[in-house]
């Protein structure tokens, strides 16, 4: 039995947003179409949950450029970012914001019944 096929990318579409990319993030078509590559190429599974730190240590680059260049892929539509607060004593996912701004100093996890403190604001996760 074949797998089910991968939906269709729109190509126009797409290019119309790498091409707003390629505006925004001038001077790194390196960048650009290494991310392209993986956006055209690479698996469902390896999309979903990308992080930008993960990203530069699998990539060779530095965490600051390759979080820039997935802030200008979000604003271009390319990507959607997401920050969470992960409890640093059980693991849950506490909360969730789709903009960094809305993040406060601490949080109340559920699962352990206990106020924390925000120690630096990391990014957890993205996709």
């Amino acid at each position: 039995m074949s797998s089910p096929s991968p939906p269709a990318v729109d190509d126009s579409r797409m290019n119309e947003r790498l091409d707003a990319l390629r505006a925004s993030f001038s001077g790194r078509d390196d960048l650009i179409q290494e991310l392209e590559d993986l956006l055209k190429t690479a698996p469902d599974e390896d999309l979903v949950r990308m992080n930008p730190l993960r990203y530069a240590s699998e990539h060779g680059h530095d965490e600051t450029e390759a979080i820039d260049l997935f802030l200008h892929a979000r604003k271009a539509g390319l990507l959607t970012m997401e920050w969470q607060y992960v409890c640093r004593v059980c693991g849950m996912v506490v909360e969730s914001f789709q903009a960094l701004n809305a993040a406060g100093g601490h949080f109340f996890c559920k699962a352990c019944m206990a106020d924390r403190e925000v120690k630096g604001k990391r990014l957890a996760g993205c996709r």
